[in-house]
């Protein structure tokens, strides 16, 4: 699938739409689920495409549908937080995009990939400097 409005029926058909909020407070979502990987505001990337979703994702609790996504349009989703796909950071390569990749989900498997983080460091993405975690491994995680 390489079309971006098929791909956003295959988000919308997993019950994923476009811009949503699981909950009006942030804070309390995290307290309720401490052991969850929440990224609100999350961008999804697929390569060839730019952005192609984004809204609050609870990966988690969600990993089963962003794999069956995957599965359905034949392409990795690539998942990063706000500031890295918003406020011009979209219009960067790919590849600077997959450095800032916080999980990824690959057609055909039974897992995916989040990140470890390890040291701080300063990075230019779009015209704005920030100071993040920098990316030091990949972790597998079970779709349960």
């Amino acid at each position: 699938m390489n079309n971006q409005q098929e791909i956003e029926k295959a988000f919308r058909l997993k019950g994923l739409l476009t811009d949503r909020m699981i909950s009006a407070s942030k804070t309390y979502y995290r307290q309720a689920h401490p052991d969850h990987k929440v990224l609100f505001n999350a961008n999804i990337f697929v390569k060839g495409l730019k952005k192609v979703w984004w809204g609050d994702l609870d990966i988690t609790r969600e990993a089963f549908l962003l794999q069956a996504v995957a599965d359905e349009i034949d392409k990795e989703l690539i998942i990063v937080p706000e500031m890295y796909g918003r406020f011009g950071a979209e219009d960067r390569e790919f590849k600077e995009i997959m450095e800032d990749a916080y999980v990824v989900f690959t057609p055909g498997k039974k897992e995916y990939l989040a990140r470890v983080y390890g040291e701080i460091e300063m990075k230019k993405i779009g015209k704005t400097y920030m100071v993040k975690a920098k990316g030091i491994n990949w972790e597998k995680i079970k779709i349960k």
